[in-house]
């Protein structure tokens, strides 16, 4: 299968896989129950978040809930499910003002360890979502962890999909042997190794371009893997490129660390 490769406009065959299924079983319809007419069917709006602080940065999340039913003023409460090391500091509740469709309330996190990924979990009383919609956020979830970066110096990440080798700023994690390049193909978008005791290396989910056909690219080396080698001063994994569309294919990158 020919692939041509060309940053900004990655002209190539992806690889998709379709699943199809058919069912003819007959089963008896249930009807949804009905929602009271005074619930406000509230729902928080994001979910899921992983949050990066650095140890000089504002130690605050700002989280939205909203709602449909807008008539009336509404007290709602904050149920805390889950708080690690209880470092966030939730608020019991949020009030909605007649006629206001969201509200923001603020979680700090004053207290914070390095390196510690800490994890919360909030969620609204039963009364005031509606179950049946799939669009309801009933619960909202999300880590924060405060990391040191400091700069080691220049490197340089190649980059085969591209054809090119990137030059960008690397650094290292003050508690861990986490490193980091940073945007090493366009801005906003760096790319983390992180080398395990045994010197094999774990590149999570994260995008490393943008292509104007196929929009933002990904890479991790889940199935690769990867090693981290000390004397030649490389890490080195086996990048597995993909996109919504599909995928690109598996290429050993490797990032040169600064010469110490």
């Amino acid at each position: 299968m020919k692939k041509i490769f060309n940053f900004g406009s990655v002209a190539l065959s992806v690889i998709f896989a379709l699943g199809f299924s058919a069912c003819n079983e007959e089963v008896d319809y249930i009807p949804a129950g009905k929602v009271d007419d005074n619930c406000i069917k509230a729902s928080f709006t994001t979910d899921n978040i992983s949050t990066e602080v650095s140890p000089t940065g504002e130690k605050t999340l700002t989280l939205t809930v909203v709602r449909e039913n807008t008539v009336n003023e509404a007290t709602i409460a904050l149920n805390v499910l889950r708080n690690d090391g209880n470092v966030f500091q939730i608020p019991e509740s949020v009030t909605f003002a007649p006629g206001q469709e969201s509200v923001t309330f603020d979680m700090t996190f004053p207290n914070v360890e390095i390196g510690v990924e800490y994890t919360y979990s909030i969620g609204l009383e039963e009364t005031v979502v509606d179950p049946y919609s799939q669009n309801t956020l009933a619960t909202t979830t999300g880590t924060v962890q405060m990391i040191q970066w400091d700069l080691l110096g220049t490197g340089t990440l190649s980059c085969t999909l591209l054809n090119s080798t990137a030059t960008c700023n690397v650094y290292k994690a003050s508690h861990a042997a986490w490193y980091k390049a940073e945007a090493p193909v366009e801005e906003g978008m760096d790319i983390l190794f992180i080398v395990n005791d045994d010197n094999s290396v774990t590149v999570s989910d994260q995008p490393i371009f943008t292509d104007t056909n196929y929009g933002t690219v990904y890479v991790n080396n889940t199935t690769g893997g990867g090693i981290y080698d000390a004397e030649a001063n490389i890490i080195q994994a086996a990048f597995y490129y993909y996109c919504s569309a599909g995928y690109f294919g598996t290429f050993v990158e490797t990032l040169t660390l600064p010469a110490e």
